[in-house]
């Protein structure tokens, strides 16, 4: 038997199970704790997408209107919000 967990590749007679799910991958579904699983990088996958999804929604925000100080305003904080965020994703 092989893990549930989607590209996980640890098979039963390789370590212990917890029914369907190999000991690192149960184990972070039930604590949170622990890196060397397959549900711990699927779960960090999916933070880096929102994460760079947020980003491009304060880039969206960014325009050339420098006529009008409170666009222009807007504009450099949403860019200065897009690099935060990206930011946080590489520490």
């Amino acid at each position: 038997m092989k893990c549930i967990v989607k590209n996980c590749q640890n098979h039963e007679h390789e370590g212990r199970f917890i029914g369907q799910l190999c000991s690192p991958c149960f184990g972070y579904i039930s604590t949170e704790e622990g890196v060397h699983s397959q549900a711990y990088r699927n779960v960090q996958k999916l933070v880096e997408q929102e994460r760079e999804e947020c980003a491009k929604v304060a880039d969206r925000q960014n325009g050339d209107d420098e006529q009008d100080p409170e666009f222009c305003v807007w504009s450099k904080a949403a860019r200065h919000i897009a690099a935060a965020i990206r930011e946080r994703g590489e520490k």
